[in-house]
């Protein structure tokens, strides 16, 4: 039996397999970590594929409609933007620009898991 009661938390925090990652320098880096339990067969809970595409399914309605008022040939190679990925610098500051309490919870992950500050901007800025 699974116990919901144990008090779980993170370790052996990585980044593309690294514990100190200063410099790294990858678009989209693999994270790793273990999940530790004070008790016993503790188990992270899964979720079924089902849920998980249906929340993706939501989750890119969202963007679709979000995108749908932008003038064609606003994403970062002039094309009709759809998702979130394809948004460019000014369009996160506009859609997605964080507050406070999530700037700080941002900085205490950099500061953990040791990103460097090229870590910081996202997405990068596109090469001159």
């Amino acid at each position: 039996m699974v116990s919901l009661q144990a008090a779980i938390g993170l370790t052996k925090l990585t980044v593309e397999g690294r514990t100190e990652p200063l410099g790294l320098d990858v678009t989209a880096p693999r994270f790793g970590w273990q999940i530790v339990s004070d008790k016993k067969n503790v188990m992270q809970p899964g979720e079924p594929s089902e849920k998980i595409r249906e929340r993706v399914i939501a989750a890119r309605k969202i963007q679709t409609d979000r995108f749908s008022q932008l003038p064609l040939g606003g994403g970062r190679e002039g094309g009709r933007i759809y998702c979130n990925a394809m948004m460019t610098e000014k369009m996160l500051h506009q859609f997605a620009e964080p507050d406070a309490a999530s700037i700080d919870m941002l900085r205490m992950a950099m500061e953990r898991l040791k990103l460097s500050a090229r870590a910081y901007r996202w997405p990068a800025p596109s090469p001159t």
